[in-house]
Formats: structure tokens, sequence, C-alpha cells
């Protein structure tokens, strides 16, 4: 029996009916027994999309960030597993296929403690999960074999009932969301297995992208101060020390001076636990 029968994918959305309606159409493609949850962060803009679409169920969305988007559209699934799908993403021709052979080769007592991660195509490039370094950025390669602590968040298949155990940080707006759910999952006794056979591809949209950036940093801060913390309490004292000047640095790069306005208030909100207005897309994805 295919996985796909007890799977639901949970697409979050914001103003972006032609994608969404892509998105949709590749699971009745490539997973027609499978659900659809798709929470609307536009305000019930998604509706007339979903509507014409049996397999889908709309929520409205909180409208208050990617984090807690997320959390409306897994609350509303009713399966074993769950993807969450951006709603620029779709799932890929062989992607059913291959998670169904990575699962046949996991001991059945611990496939509901079992992360499924594949890999993400973007144009020619394939993205796979890539480590966290100590500033947060996920950008340091696996060694062959290596135990996996993150995950490509499109192409990446969840246990449903880690949910009912941890959930996405509904601080982070936008960024390192996927990262803090696997720090957590990880936590509570899951484990993260490699299944690089199973592509999602993703056209990222340009549209309703403003703030993005900064909310990144934002979620990037929160995030490895939480991580470090976890680890000790003198790694935790080094990143505050560190992460800020080296934000600093970058900005000052990229941006010249305009960079010490932007450096400040992406540490404003980081130290004062405040989120800044939603970016267009804030509850689509990336």
């Amino acid at each position: 029996m295919s996985f796909a029968n007890e799977l639901t994918v949970c697409i979050c959305t914001r103003d972006r009916p032609r994608d969404l309606e892509r998105a949709i159409a590749s699971v009745a493609d490539h997973a027609p027994t499978a659900r659809v949850v798709v929470s609307d962060d536009g305000g019930g803009s998604a509706l007339p999309v979903c509507e014409g679409h049996a397999q889908v169920r709309w929520v409205p969305g909180p409208e208050r960030g990617l984090g807690a988007n997320r959390n409306a559209a897994v609350a509303a699934a009713e399966t074993s597993w769950v993807v969450f799908l951006d709603d620029d993403a779709r799932l890929g021709e062989g992607f059913v296929a291959a998670i169904d052979d990575c699962l046949m080769g996991i001991d059945p007592a611990e496939r509901e403690r079992t992360v499924i991660t594949g890999r993400e195509r973007k144009g020619d490039l394939l993205v796979e999960p890539n480590d966290v370094d100590f500033l947060g950025f996920q950008r340091r390669p696996y060694e062959p074999g290596e135990p996996l602590h993150t995950v490509v968040i499109n192409a990446t298949v969840w246990p449903r009932r880690l949910f009912e155990e941890v959930d996405f940080d509904e601080r982070l707006l936008y960024g390192s969301d996927e990262v803090d759910l696997c720090c957590s999952a990880l936590g509570a006794g899951y484990r993260i297995v490699p299944c690089p056979s199973a592509v999602n591809p993703h056209d990222p949209a340009p549209s309703g992208r403003d703030g993005y950036a900064l909310n990144a940093s934002v979620s990037r801060l929160r995030v490895g101060m939480k991580r470090n913390r976890a680890r000790s309490p003198w790694r935790a004292a080094l990143f505050a020390l560190i992460a800020p000047l080296h934000l600093l640095l970058s900005e000052l790069r990229s941006e010249g001076l305009r960079g010490v306005r932007r450096c400040t208030t992406i540490l404003g909100r980081w130290l004062l636990g405040t989120s800044g207005p939603l970016p267009g897309g804030g509850g689509a994805g990336r």
C-alpha cells in the first residue's frame, strides 16, 4: 500500500492563486489518493481555487506569518503523514514512489518516529539538506553517513504524530522555521533520514517578497540563539557577541551606510522579541 493513501499535503498560501492551482494539480497528478489542506493567509483569496478540487480542504490562515500558517495547516490534517509544500512548489512525479521505497527499508517499529527528507529542484539546481553553522546559516554540507539535523522543507515527509509533541515557532515570520522544528523533533527522539531520489520542483514566485530578507535575518538570530543556548551557556554568550558584529559587517558590505539602519532594525526585533510587518507573500513560502 502506498504511503500516499495516508498522506496530507499541507500548502500554505497568500495571494498566489495561479501558483496554488499548479501546486494542487501536481498532487492530483502524482498522488491522487492524498488529501490536501490549504491554509490561506490571504483572507479567503484561495477559496475559489480550492472549491474546484474535491480532495482539498480550505482553512483560514491566522495571518501572523509562515510559522503560524504551517501550524494551522497541520492542525487540519488527519492522516499519518504530512508534507509541507509552498504554493510555488509542486509534488514531483516520482516523489511518492521514492518515499515508498525508503519506507520499505525502515523497520516498521521505527517509521512513526522517522522524518524522511528528499531534495528540491530549483531550475538546474538540486537543493540538498545542509547543516547549520554557528551563526545559523544552512551552508555546511553533510559528510557521507553523517546524521542529519536539517531537512529540505518542500521535500520532507513528517509523521503526523510529531505535531502532537512539537510545533512551528509562531514568532518566526519567515525563515529558519524548519531548522527550529528539526531541533525540537530530534530532541523529542525522532530521527531524520535522507531519501535523495525523492525530488520536488520549486520555482520561487517573484511576487510578495518585500521584507523577506529582513524577517529571515531576525528568524536566523532567534533560532541560532535557541540552538546555541541548548548546547551550552558559553556558546549562547559567544553567539550574542559575534552574531551582531557579523550582521553589521554583512549589512555594511551589501548596503553601505544604509546597512546600519537595517542592522539596528533586525537586532531590535531579535532582542525585543517582536516581529515586523508581514511581507506580501509571507503566508506562502520561499
